[in-house]
């Protein structure tokens, strides 16, 4: 499959060899995953699609003679520059559209000693992201992984010191990245999906989501727009269910969905306004970078917008959101190596007692999880740790009568009688308690009920 992928690194000037001009650039990126050398009749195209853009978008109609200025425009960027000899830490993109989506800010954060390395989508994902989303965040992680593996064969590269991007559609795919393979230092996501209403559902299924995995910094820096639609509402519900992470919520004021993933900087006639509001917005990003990626990693205590002498406070700033992180608490191939490897079951149950201080709703782990767990040692005819899990299944459920039956049959098999007759109680009394009154629930009962009678004769 043809991919194009976009590398800005620090670099020393080639002598005698001019910057790449806008226009090349614009070129190359409206070919997304055709590796074909762009034409003169490709960057005319390009241009004009770019002048398209600023009509529709910022809703601005300008002359053809303004963007041939933009496409002989140089850049910050020269074709094939000596790297500098040393290695940098690397920040890995995935763009959703063009690579020209936001190569302003590439090209700034490439100045202050990042390498970029950013990937496109195809074009056919713009469908596919309607009717079939998972399957496109799929794809992208796929993407950012390959990213991964193109990093740690150039020698300018240190890949124990990485971050990931995640643009417009791919904000929620940069997320799925980190979560299922933990191995950036932050996120960033810029108009991400993740903080729109219509895409809670879309995050929260995905096959990687899972928040006790993400324990790096992370920043969301989300549209304003003067009359959202329903669909396109703000939404903090993915943010704040990223306990374990220290994250940023941004809006800048005005800057529309255009103005974040249009690269407004390169467009003429743009508001002051509107230009401020960018650079804080680079600024930011790279303050939050500039922090996760320094070795050692510093934490970022100050909001990102925080300038010199400043408390993050500005007229560009309409919302913002700074949430410290809970203590990390272990994921799922984490729990099972603390009960079946280390049976560090009295860590576990620490784990869970203090989370449930902060938060009576916590769940650490599913009752089926623990069940099973300890059902495997009663195989391993080691019913003494079996019955420890039970306990504990038990008290991280004590509302299900099923966790109080299960412990009741363990306590019954050790030869306990007395706290397997007060956990069947405990059980029956749940039972009593629920809202059903089914035939399943009927007979459960009178099975409970014919154990307390077996261990009172």
């Amino acid at each position: 499959m043809s991919m194009q992928v976009a590398i800005w690194y620090p670099a020393t000037r080639p002598r005698a060899v001019r910057p790449m001009q806008y226009g090349e650039l614009a070129a190359i990126s409206a070919k997304r995953t055709d590796l074909a050398t762009p034409t003169t009749a490709d960057r005319v195209a390009a241009i004009e699609s770019m002048r398209s853009f600023s009509g529709f978008a910022f809703g601005r109609q300008l002359a053809e003679s303004l963007y041939r200025i933009v496409d002989t425009t140089s850049t910050a960027a020269f074709r094939d520059a000596p790297s500098v000899p040393r290695r940098f830490p690397a920040l890995l993109v995935a763009t959703d559209g063009s690579l020209a989506s936001a190569s302003v800010l590439f090209e700034y954060l490439a100045s202050h000693g990042i390498v970029v390395m950013a990937t496109p989508s195809r074009s056919s994902y713009g469908t596919i992201q309607v009717s079939r989303p998972a399957a496109v965040v799929e794809a992208r992680v796929r993407d950012l992984e390959y990213l991964v593996d193109r990093a740690s064969r150039m020698p300018n590269v240190d890949t124990a010191r990485i971050a990931v991007l995640g643009v417009n559609f791919d904000g929620m795919a940069a997320l799925a990245f980190q979560m299922k393979n933990m191995a950036a230092r932050a996120v960033v996501s810029l108009d991400g999906w993740e903080g729109k209403r219509n895409s809670i559902a879309t995050m929260q299924a995905n096959l990687h989501f899972d928040p006790r995995r993400l324990r790096v910094p992370y920043l969301v820096i989300e549209q304003d727009e003067a009359t959202p639609s329903p669909a396109l509402t703000l939404d903090r519900t993915i943010f704040d269910s990223f306990r374990y992470s220290d994250r940023q919520w941004l809006v800048l004021t005005a800057m529309s969905h255009a103005y974040l993933i249009g690269n407004p900087l390169v467009h003429p006639s743009v508001p002051p306004e509107k230009r401020q509001a960018y650079e804080l917005l680079a600024r930011s990003v790279h303050r939050l970078l500039d922090a996760a990626l320094a070795e050692p990693p510093r934490r970022l205590a100050s909001l990102v917008t925080a300038e010199a002498s400043t408390d993050g406070g500005s007229p560009l700033v309409k919302d913002i959101v700074r949430a410290d992180a809970r203590p990390a608490v272990p994921d799922d191939a984490e729990l099972e190596r603390l009960i079946m490897v280390d049976r560090a079951v009295d860590k576990v149950a620490t784990i869970l007692r203090e989370a449930r201080q902060s938060d009576s709703t916590f769940v650490l782990f599913p009752q089926g999880t623990m069940a099973l767990y300890a059902f495997r040692f009663t195989r391993m005819n080691d019913l003494p740790f079996a019955v420890r899990l039970m306990e504990l299944n038990a008290e991280a459920f004590p509302r299900s009568w099923s966790a109080a039956d299960a412990l009741g049959n363990g306590y019954r098999d050790s030869g306990d009688s007395t706290r397997a007759i007060a956990a069947y109680a405990r059980a029956i009394a749940l039972l009593a308690g629920s809202s059903s009154d089914s035939a399943p629930v009927a007979r459960t009962r009178q099975s409970i009920e014919s154990k307390l009678a077996q261990l009172r004769r």
